[in-house]
C-alpha cells in the first residue's frame, strides 16, 4: 500500500495560518505525514525550531516561512482588520470614541 499524497500548503494559505501551528499542520509545508513530523520533532531534526508547551508542540509561521524561504516582513494576524485589507485607524478617531465613551459614563 502506498502513502497517500501529502497536501502541500500554498504561501497564502501558510501567511493566513494563526502566529503557531501545530506540527503535523507545519510538517505538511515540506511534504511530511503526521508521525514523521513528530518523529522528526522528538529527534530535533523538524526543518524549524518547535516550541514545547506543557505536552503541545507547536511552530511559529514565521520559522516556517523563513525555512521555505518566502518573505517574513509584518505579517498580520488572521482576523486582523489588516489582514482582511482594511486601512488602520491612524488618525486618532478611535481613541477619541473611547475617551469619549469613559466620560460619558459609558463602558468601552
Amino acid at each position: 500500500m502506498t502513502s497517500p499524497e501529502i497536501a502541500v500548503p500554498t504561501a497564502d494559505e501558510v501567511i493566513g495560518w494563526p502566529v503557531t501551528v501545530d506540527v503535523p499542520t507545519a510538517g505538511r509545508c515540506f511534504g511530511l505525514g503526521r508521525d514523521t513530523s513528530y518523529d522528526m520533532a522528538r529527534d530535533g531534526t523538524f526543518p524549524t525550531p518547535v516550541l514545547r508547551y506543557g505536552r503541545s508542540l507547536r511552530v511559529t509561521r514565521t520559522s516556517l516561512l523563513s525555512a521555505l524561504g518566502m518573505p517574513t516582513g509584518v505579517i498580520p494576524a488572521p482576523g486582523n482588520a489588516l489582514a482582511k485589507g482594511q486601512s488602520s485607524q491612524v488618525d486618532g478617531s478611535a481613541s477619541d470614541h473611547r475617551s469619549e465613551a469613559r466620560g460619558s459614563g459609558i463602558a468601552a
